[in-house]
């Protein structure tokens, strides 16, 4: 059987900017049979000794939320690890006020600028109103601080940052602060 928890950490609930100088919670407390989500379609039945020996190979922004992936079997870990320049990650980006097209021009041409040797991303505003807007970063490697960083060129006040999907892993339906094993036909 699978033995490769998914689960999503509960920092979601912190309403501070990622820069705030709060401590992160440590997401493996919530792995017990406690936090087991009630919605894991798996089929695996639960062991505790699924819950040992876990690693988690690809790090969340400091002060984020979202997607985690622990796992046991070597096989996951090497891939995560080589092949992680190549595995693309969502991220929702939550920031103050209403994000129109042309607010995005400053990154567009961080983008385009060879000097500053960005990773190749796609971001685009999901959703605005007045008083907060989603943005969506889809990249491919784990770049600590990229989002921060694009946000502060186009002078966005970042409210909250969640990955929502690793690969072709995506967070789905899981609820805030829970865990889930990886369906059968679930890879990286």
């Amino acid at each position: 059987p699978s033995q490769k928890p998914v689960m999503r950490s509960s920092a979601a609930a912190r309403t501070a900017p990622p820069r705030a100088p709060k401590g992160p919670q440590n997401v493996r407390t919530l792995l017990t049979a406690e936090h087991h989500s009630k919605h894991d379609h798996s089929g695996v039945r639960f062991l505790k000794s699924h819950l040992s020996k876990l690693d988690a190979s690809v790090p969340l922004e400091y002060e984020a939320s979202g997607l985690v992936v622990f796992t046991q079997d070597f096989r996951v870990q090497r891939k995560l690890v080589e092949d992680m320049a190549f595995i693309e990650q969502e991220l929702i980006v939550d920031v103050r006020g209403e994000v129109l097209p042309d607010a995005l021009r400053p990154i567009e041409r961080a983008m385009r600028d060879e000097r500053l040797r960005l990773p190749e991303f796609k971001i685009s505003v999901g959703s605005a109103n007045p008083e907060r807007s989603k943005l969506r970063l889809a990249v491919k490697g784990s770049h600590l601080g990229l989002a921060v960083y694009l946000c502060e060129l186009a002078d966005l006040d970042i409210l909250a940052l969640r990955r929502i999907r690793l690969g072709r892993v995506s967070l789905g339906d899981l609820e805030e602060g829970r865990w889930r094993y990886l369906g059968e036909g679930e890879r990286f």
